[in-house]
């Protein structure tokens, strides 16, 4: 009789743990730097890393503070039909950046008070594809590249948590230059060519023999340079984005370098 309450017991646990999953996560599970773990935390089966699973409309010049920009998180699986996801936004130093809005849906939710992370209420039941459209609100100027990360879980609907396949994504957006106080104009010479970039620990310029200065997002110089060289070594300068103001005689121009 023990044995069978113990049984009993047990199967109630692991279904209210699945049913809760179900609904998403209130913990991290994005995959991010900052959470560490994603979807297969629970659920067991391959892992994939799909490309385009997070698409965005901020530019290509990057994101302005205070503007809000629509995020779109797809998950993908022929012959599945019940999706979850979680997302988050990460600075280089892995600290939460921006918050998102769900534009009133029912169907995701924030995970905390912070509107730092989101999720699904409970599965999409779409046949091969679920997507779900958030808004995120980009962050304080200075705050520099953000990645966004996500994980996806296409269920096998099997009432456990095993066989199912779980997504990894990331996409990176940098900080429109624009949008920093204090900063050198930005002035562009199509007949300069800076590469490679973005770069690790050095770069090149191409078509100018200059004095180069490079500055941080703030607008301070963080490394000189003096007359024509052949490599420019940033090795020494942390990850990020950067504007690399050249000059010579008769040209001039203000490049964006980010350094991964």
């Amino acid at each position: 009789m023990k044995k069978t309450i113990l049984s009993i017991f047990s199967i109630l646990v692991l279904a209210t743990i699945f049913i809760s999953s179900s609904g998403g996560r209130t913990d991290g599970r994005s995959r991010s730097p900052g959470d560490g773990a994603d979807c297969g935390a629970c659920h067991g089966g391959s892992s994939t890393s799909p490309t385009d699973m997070i698409v965005t409309d901020i530019p290509t010049a990057g994101y302005i503070t205070g503007t809000t920009y629509n995020i779109t998180v797809t998950v993908a699986e022929t012959g599945r039909s019940e999706f979850g996801f979680q997302i988050t936004a990460e600075d280089d130093s892995n600290a939460k950046k921006g918050t998102f809005g769900t534009f009133g849906s029912t169907s995701i939710i924030h995970t905390n008070t912070a509107n730092t992370l989101v999720t699904q209420t409970n599965p999409g039941t779409n046949s091969d594809a679920q997507s779900w459209v958030m808004e995120w609100t980009a962050p304080a100027s200075g705050t520099g590249n953000i990645t966004f990360y996500a994980a996806g879980n296409a269920s096998n609907n099997n009432g456990g948590t095993s066989g199912d396949l779980i997504y990894t994504d990331s996409e990176a957006v940098i900080e429109d230059p624009s949008n920093v106080t204090g900063i050198i104009d930005f002035v562009d010479n199509t007949s300069i060519v800076l590469y490679p970039n973005p770069t690790t620990n050095f770069f090149t310029i191409k078509n100018v023999t200059s004095n180069v200065t490079v500055h941080n997002l703030n607008g301070s110089v963080v490394k000189t340079f003096v007359g024509n060289q052949s490599i420019y070594d940033v090795s020494d300068l942390n990850r990020g984005t950067y504007l690399v103001n050249i000059t010579s005689e008769n040209q001039s121009s203000v490049e964006k370098l980010i350094i991964q």
